[in-house]
């Protein structure tokens, strides 16, 4: 009976470490794209890390440096949640490192790390669906051919044979 206990244990605190590490890998490529991803051409550096650079490549360049006016006009807000990301990722850092280990503090500094992301996503959607919501038929109706094609290149098979 007690060795069974000591299985289940064991196999729970094996869990949770892949859980955290899960956790971690995926905060990690997100915060990673945030902070330091390279822009794509013809993308606002900040709302193509955000995720949104098929979106924004299908815009025209003038509706693409609109974007990105808006989005500077809101930068003091955009620039202070990555600035508190690279301040966790340092908490995250000394946690990861502490002993003994708390489990509970990594957890909380994920877990505020995907609320600062959350927040600049949620402003980058906005500022999008708010330039979208400009557009009369025709601009909106040539903004989905653009964003058809972006898709098209995007989902075709690699040619590559690995």
């Amino acid at each position: 009976m007690a060795r069974d206990s000591v299985k289940t244990r064991r196999w729970t605190r094996i869990a949770l470490v892949v859980s955290l590490a899960l956790n971690l890998v995926v905060a990690g490529l997100v915060a990673g794209a945030f902070l330091h991803g390279p822009p794509r051409p013809g993308g606002h550096p900040g709302l193509s890390a955000l995720g949104f650079e098929p979106f924004v490549s299908a815009l025209p360049k003038q509706d693409r440096r609109a974007l990105g006016r808006a989005l500077a006009a809101r930068e003091s807000s955009f620039r202070d949640r990555r600035a508190a990301l690279r301040r966790e990722f340092g908490a995250l850092l000394a946690a990861l490192r502490a002993e003994p280990y708390e489990h509970a503090a990594v957890e909380r500094i994920v877990t505020a790390q995907e609320a600062q992301i959350a927040a600049s996503r949620a402003l980058g959607r906005t500022l999008l669906l708010d330039h979208i919501g400009t557009m009369d038929a025709a601009e909106r109706a040539a903004y989905a051919a653009e964003l058809e094609k972006g898709l098209r290149r995007w989902r075709a098979p690699s040619r590559r044979r690995d």
